[in-house]
């Protein structure tokens, strides 16, 4: 199967020691630096991925002097080779120009540039629907369900700005330990844990703002089935806030407690986060778009392991 090059990005870190110069706002010392446009570096600032001195940044005027460590992530066009493989999607939407498809478990959405060929990008081009495959949102690698698709430059700009402007209800479904009692409500920044992009922290202050909003659908002999709204969508937001509340999800490899899901469900222990990404609604056309993906089998299992 003859593969082809489809314009791609991808996330790399600088890190760069201010030389010269006097004082300089950080927005236009990144303008200059990387080099961008004065948005795009005040975008970089927004997504909380700019560091001075080690330290998070959120304002646009902090001065940045000689002798500063300024480390930040941008999005660089890869060009990378898409390969077309054969690997059977489950599509549960299809629409015009885009589908939804129930993203499995140990499955990242975009090519990496490390030689990573089963991706769902990668997947989605076998199905040879258009020129070109956008994916829409993107979920962990462990993490489930649903990832929208596009498959021209258009369509996938409409859906992008949906997600942008906050105007896609996105629930999700995640095995937890211990009882939660109730609704609740998280509003806790999302901060870089200090292990680069594989860890996130929730905090009161310092980070990106986050809300998480929670509720029991049942309970288990040690755990409680969550169903989660997300009002944000920070890097591992779900994860950590679960974690903050002392409730990880079952399988968190990165948040959770791999000892107590063993203890809890031995052999039958999940080796991923049981986190689900069950429901997306949104609003196309005037027409209302409800998309649902059902729960995998790792993720049955452990809640028939576990039923009273």
């Amino acid at each position: 199967m003859k593969s082809e090059r489809i314009n791609n990005t991808k996330t790399e870190t600088r890190l760069i020691k201010v030389s010269s110069g006097g004082e300089k706002r950080l927005d236009i010392y990144l303008k200059d630096a990387v080099p961008v446009t004065r948005n795009r570096a005040r975008a970089m600032i927004d997504s909380g991925r700019v560091f001075v001195n080690g330290e998070i940044q959120s304002k646009y005027h902090r001065l940045v002097r000689c002798g500063d460590d300024v480390q930040f992530d941008f999005l660089v066009k890869t060009g990378i080779e898409i390969n077309p493989f054969e690997k059977e999607l489950e599509v549960v939407y299809e629409g015009d120009n885009f589908i939804a498809v129930n993203k499995p478990a140990g499955m990242i959405v975009h090519p990496t540039g490390y030689g990573e060929q089963d991706t769902l990008v990668n997947a989605a081009a076998n199905m040879k629907r258009g020129d070109t495959v956008h994916a829409i949102n993107r979920l962990d690698r462990d993490t489930t369900g649903i990832v929208l698709l596009a498959f021209d430059k258009k369509k996938a700009a409409e859906l992008a700005e949906l997600i942008k402007d906050r105007n896609v209800y996105k629930e999700y479904t995640c095995l937890v330990h211990g009882r939660v009692a109730g609704k609740g409500n998280i509003e806790l920044e999302i901060s870089n844990g200090g292990n680069g992009a594989k860890c996130r922290k929730a905090v009161e202050t310092g980070g990106k703002s986050a809300a998480t909003v929670y509720e029991p659908k049942g309970y288990y002999k040690g755990a409680t089935l969550l169903k989660v709204i997300i009002k944000t969508g920070r890097t591992h937001q779900i994860r950590a806030h679960m974690q903050f509340i002392k409730h990880p999800i079952i399988g968190d490899k990165t948040y959770g407690n791999l000892e107590a899901d063993e203890k809890l469900l031995g052999d039958n222990a999940p080796k991923r986060q049981l986190l689900h990404a069950g429901l997306m609604e949104f609003k196309l056309n005037k027409q209302l778009v409800s998309i649902t993906a059902p729960l995998p089998e790792d993720f049955k299992t452990a809640l028939e392991k576990l039923s009273v």
